[in-house]
């Protein structure tokens, strides 16, 4: 009985250094990784708002912007810069990323997660710019300066 009792110690605690919680860095990774695909699915749903906006307008028949067109195109322009800003501090998090932690691995991870957000901002900001270019309307709206 002795001997199994000290096995089934012995197994608990190599268990317990081997499937201990995550460091903090694994944590961060994690939470920025989950964070980074709502950001996507949060941008995927504006830019399809915002194709149905344009293909649902009545404004380029009117020559003006009606005042719940003008609500949904601010609504939109403050999403995507809250979400622009939020994808810039996910960048700003890893810039140093070479020096993060003195374990390569994760430093190469937090590359490729600044990276990332990176690229998913530079997609949101072609996105934009492809989707409103050819609507001067819009273009002057989005241009407006708002305080």
């Amino acid at each position: 009985m002795i001997s199994i009792k000290n096995k089934i110690i012995s197994y608990i605690f190599s268990g317990a250094f081997f499937f201990s919680p995550l460091p903090a860095v694994q944590d961060s990774f994690e939470s920025d990784i989950q964070q980074l695909a709502i950001f996507e699915g949060a941008l995927r749903e504006m830019f399809e708002e915002m194709i149905s906006l344009h293909q649902n307008t009545s404004r380029l028949n009117k020559k003006y912007i009606s005042n719940i067109e003008n609500d949904q195109i601010e609504n939109l322009l403050f999403r995507f810069l809250i979400l622009r800003q939020s994808l810039w501090e996910v960048i700003g998090k890893y810039r140093d990323y070479n020096t993060l932690t003195d374990d390569p691995e994760a430093n190469m991870k937090a590359f490729v997660i600044g990276y990332y957000a990176a690229l998913t901002l530079y997609k949101a900001s072609g996105n934009l710019i492809t989707i409103n270019m050819r609507d001067d309307q819009l273009v002057d709206k989005l241009n407006e300066s708002y305080f």
